[in-house]
């Protein structure tokens, strides 16, 4: 589980990230630098974005070569912008607009079927904040 301050510090990177994307169209490539106690941890994550309870985007990378911040600023932007499932959020949306975070556990290597157990619950790490 995330320290109460990490997940803080998250979701204001998510935040940050998407407001910037969506008023000033453009990536905020320095807010997650300002962190650099998020720069030690290496984590895959998922940022999924509601607006009034509706799914309006999520988008995740997996890899864990990105820091947990830089991972979260570019699954933020990438959810709000580049969901093709969706259209973009916009100005007007981010009122109502609600984020979660998932933090992903490493992957772990399967050797055979005895090792895959269905229902099992998987480890994350999850924030949310509504606005």
């Amino acid at each position: 589980m995330t320290a109460p301050d990490e997940t803080s510090v998250l979701l204001e990177i998510a935040t940050t990230a998407i407001e910037h994307a969506v008023l000033k169209r453009g990536y905020p490539n320095d807010i997650a630098s300002g962190h650099p106690e998020l720069s030690r941890t290496h984590a895959g994550v998922f940022v999924t974005i509601k607006v009034h309870g509706a799914l309006r985007g999520c988008i995740g990378d997996m890899d864990h070569q990105k820091s947990l911040g830089e991972a979260v600023l570019h699954a933020a932007v990438s959810a709000c912008t580049r969901d093709t499932r969706f259209d973009a959020v916009e100005a007007k949306d981010l009122e109502g607009m609600s984020i979660d975070i998932t933090l992903l556990e490493p992957m772990e290597i399967i050797r055979g079927e005895d090792d895959i157990v269905v229902g099992l619950p998987i480890n994350t790490r999850v924030g949310a904040r509504m606005r």
